[in-house]
């Protein structure tokens, strides 16, 4: 007899159960990269009207990396909202909405709003994309931004590589912030807390655990002492300049490729990765190198 079980989170088993002659041998089952998401993509789709001017790439692109059932929700939804519109098939427009409001939770629709405060989040969604592009060409498969009722704006850029690196990730997060200061209201960018915040976790994470600043900085004591937070805390703002300084060297290198971008987003709110694709072959990008 043999028993299967499985679990999101293998820390909450007690060890008890964990221990020889139980549940002893693991098997650890990740999210579907861009092949397997292909191959399940591929079979949700067999029994779905899907429009000829789909890109299927474009859908491999913009959802993988997430569950199966996230995967089957996204297209079983697209094809509600074609049905929905009287559509004979699944269009562009139906993924993207269902992707952006079912998963992401956020607007799908014309609200109008400042088009400067509008054109200041595509800026920003530009500015990170323009970053991870340059660190490695063909990671962005989506992008998007959004106005509600009340006039806010949001967005996201959904990135279809993994990034194994901290650097990497920090330059990736301050890419929208630097964007809109450089290109377009030419002041400190708001709105920007989330990005700051994981920058400043990552920063601290490689300070505190990699030693990346020295071991002088590394907390030995059950409880850190008021000299060592203030001396982390200004090795940590010194790291946030240094990495910005690289981001804008980096967007003002590429600064043709944001522009383009931030035009189409502005333009059409929502890019699949061939959108993309077939902008950064219009221009001469700078690679960036850390």
């Amino acid at each position: 007899i043999l028993i299967v079980a499985t679990l999101n989170d293998i820390n909450k088993l007690p060890k008890s159960l964990k221990r020889s002659g139980r549940f002893d041998k693991r098997i650890l089952v990740e999210t579907p990269s861009n092949n397997d998401a292909a191959k399940i993509i591929e079979f949700y789709l067999k029994s779905k009207n899907v429009s000829k001017n789909l890109n299927f790439t474009d859908i491999t692109k913009m959802i993988s990396y997430k569950s199966c059932a996230d995967l089957e929700k996204i297209l079983n939804e697209s094809a509600i909202y074609a049905t929905f519109a009287r559509k004979e098939a699944i269009e562009r427009d139906d993924i993207a909405k269902a992707y952006c409001t079912d998963y992401y939770n956020l607007p799908f629709s014309d609200f109008k709003c400042s088009s400067e405060t509008f054109y200041a989040t595509c800026m920003h969604e530009a500015g990170h994309a323009v970053i991870a592009e340059a660190l490695k060409e063909g990671s962005v498969g989506f992008m998007y931004v959004a106005s509600s009722s009340n006039g806010a704006t949001q967005g996201f850029t959904k990135l279809c590589e993994n990034f194994s690196r901290r650097p990497e990730h920090i330059l990736i997060g301050l890419g929208g912030k630097a964007s809109v200061e450089l290109f377009h209201q030419g002041r400190c960018a708001s709105n920007c807390s989330s990005d700051l915040d994981k920058v400043i976790r990552l920063v601290k994470g490689g300070i505190s655990a990699n030693a990346t600043s020295g071991i002088g900085l590394i907390g030995i004591a059950p409880s850190d002492s008021e000299s060592l937070k203030m001396r982390t805390e200004a090795v940590v703002q010194a790291e946030i300049e240094k990495y910005m300084f690289q981001v804008k060297d980096i967007l003002l290198n590429n600064k043709e490729f944001v522009l383009k971008l931030a035009d189409a987003l502005n333009e059409k709110k929502f890019l699949f990765y061939s959108d993309i694709a077939e902008i950064r072959k219009s221009v001469q990008i700078k690679e960036a190198k850390i």
